[in-house]
């Protein structure tokens, strides 16, 4: 069995700290494009949840960082 040796992250709370967003603000914002409150908050609490590519497109999109970050 070959594993994958690369583990992925998300950074969705190290952006909304640095750009000094609430966690509640954005997820009633991100909640307005279509994105589950309790997914947003998985999210943030978890750096690595496991999520789809177009949930990750969506939160690049509205926080405008690049998909990689």
């Amino acid at each position: 069995m070959i594993t994958d040796k690369y583990v992925i992250t998300n950074h969705l709370q190290e952006i909304l700290d640095k750009k000094k967003i609430p966690l509640e603000d954005f997820v009633k914002y991100a909640t307005a494009f279509g994105l589950s409150r309790a997914v947003v908050y998985k999210i943030a609490a978890d750096v690595h949840y496991s999520m789809k590519e177009t949930i990750s497109h969506k939160l690049g999109l509205l926080l405008d960082v690049p998909h990689d970050e």
